[in-house]
């Protein structure tokens, strides 16, 4: 072999491996997907507990949430975009965080808006004045969940078998006992009480998914 060949050889072998070194796990993928949605669930619960409670002002309320949001939603882009799942489904971590950009927009103009009534001239607002605001964005931002919802089938079957062999191995899932029952354990954890809930929300309907998906697969190593 040349050394024109030898060198050409040798940088296709560094960056196949560099891209090998970037490819996310199924298992890691679908956790940190669980933990993103668990996140943002928690901070909804959160900010309905203050709402009921109002022990504050309702747009202090309204603002600290809103930074919460925005705070959260930004890491989880961050993290997702530098995530990467074998194909077919390559293009789920960008569609992610394309969604989750949306959903920042949205908590930026919610929290820009409550920050004018704070500054407004007449700064007490009442509640249904602060509620109309959140409500009005709310609908937006369900729509966002829903389309996020359906992106569930999707990350779950990232945990499938990928492997050639029999049709009944290639439906196993590609984790083993040990890995399938942790999953189930953070999903209960993560979620909680919420996944008994008949009314569940876009994001916990999504975990739902995947846990009851999880449940009828076998594991690699499982008889």
């Amino acid at each position: 072999m040349n050394k024109v060949s030898w060198l050409s050889a040798m940088v296709c072998i560094s960056l196949f491996s560099t891209a090998r070194a970037r490819e996310t796990s199924a298992l890691q993928f679908v956790t940190e997907y669980l933990q993103e949605f668990s996140a943002i669930e928690r901070i909804r619960l959160a900010e309905e507990q203050e709402f009921q409670a109002a022990r504050q002002s309702m747009i202090d309320i309204c603002i600290e949430n809103g930074n919460r949001y925005r705070r959260e939603i930004a890491q989880q882009m961050a993290r997702m975009e530098d995530m990467s799942v074998l194909p077919p489904l390559q293009a789920l971590p960008a569609r992610l965080a394309e969604l989750y950009g949306q959903k920042l927009e949205l908590h930026t103009e919610v929290l820009s808006t409550c920050t004018a009534l704070k500054t407004a001239a007449s700064t007490n607002a009442g509640y249904l004045e602060v509620m109309s605001v959140v409500s009005q964005y709310s609908t937006k931002v369900d729509a966002i969940d829903r389309s996020l919802f359906k992106t569930s089938t999707d990350a779950f079957s990232t945990l499938l078998n990928k492997e050639r062999g029999p049709r009944d191995f290639r439906r196993r899932l590609g984790i083993t006992t040990a890995e399938k029952q942790a999953l189930l354990r953070q999903i209960d954890r993560e979620f909680g009480a919420e996944l008994q809930d008949d009314q569940q929300t876009y994001l916990v309907n999504a975990a739902t998914v995947i846990r009851d998906a999880i449940k009828k697969h076998k594991a690699s190593d499982e008889n």
